[in-house]
This record gives C-alpha cells, structure tokens and sequence, in this order.
C-alpha cells in the first residue's frame, strides 16, 4: 500500500509539472535557427503566437505562457484591426507562419483534389 501510495505522488509530481521550447520574440514575421528559444516551465505551458493587425500593418510575437490549444481573434477583421492569439502546446510549435496562407493552401488542394477526383466519378 506504501509503495501505491509513493508511486501516486510521484506521478501526480511529473503530471504537474511539465516543460516545452517556445520561440519568444517581440517582433518576428519568421523564425529561424537565429531565433531566441526559450523553456517554459508550469502545470500547463503553452507557445503562444500573437499577430496584431493595425491599419493593414502586421505585427507577430511569439512568447511562453498558458492557455488551451487553438485561436482565438478579438477586433475588426473588416476594418484591418485585429488581434489573433494562437496557443499550442509541442515543441517550438508558435514558429508556424500565418494561418491565412495555410488555409489558402487547404483550399486550394481540397479543389484540386475535388477536381482530379470527378474525373473519375
């Protein structure tokens, strides 16, 4: 019973505490190799990717912090200012470029995709 009891508390220890690499800088459209790395500690660390849109001007920061996977926008895409907040929770995962153009690239091989299939319908 000592031993289940032991083994418990050590697995509740490692569960709580856990660590991930996140990009963190300021102002950084890219990543690369040069890019400032970081290890974020806590019960749930997370990368987190900011894109603030002013005017039609982009800005990008990549920081530690905690939060649950996914993103979320606040503001007025219509208007061109916004802010979209992405948090992952892999190794270096808020390195990723834009959403937008993946999503364009979706797109574009759902419909290619689409079309080649039909051929053979």
């Amino acid at each position: 019973m000592k031993v289940l009891k032991y083994y418990a508390a050590l697995m509740l220890i490692f569960a709580t505490a856990s660590a991930i690499r996140c990009y963190t800088c300021l102002v950084c459209d890219t990543v690369d190799s040069s890019t400032e790395t970081k290890e974020c500690n806590g019960t749930t660390p997370t990368c987190t990717k900011v894109e603030a849109t002013l005017n039609g001007v982009l800005q990008v920061g990549r920081l530690c912090s905690s939060g649950s996977d996914g993103c979320s926008t606040v503001g007025d895409v219509n208007s061109d200012t916004f802010t979209t907040t992405c948090y992952c929770n892999t190794e270096l995962c808020n390195g990723a470029t834009s959403k937008k153009m993946g999503i364009k690239v979706a797109m574009l091989f759902f419909f290619l995709s689409a079309l080649v299939f039909s051929q053979y319908i």
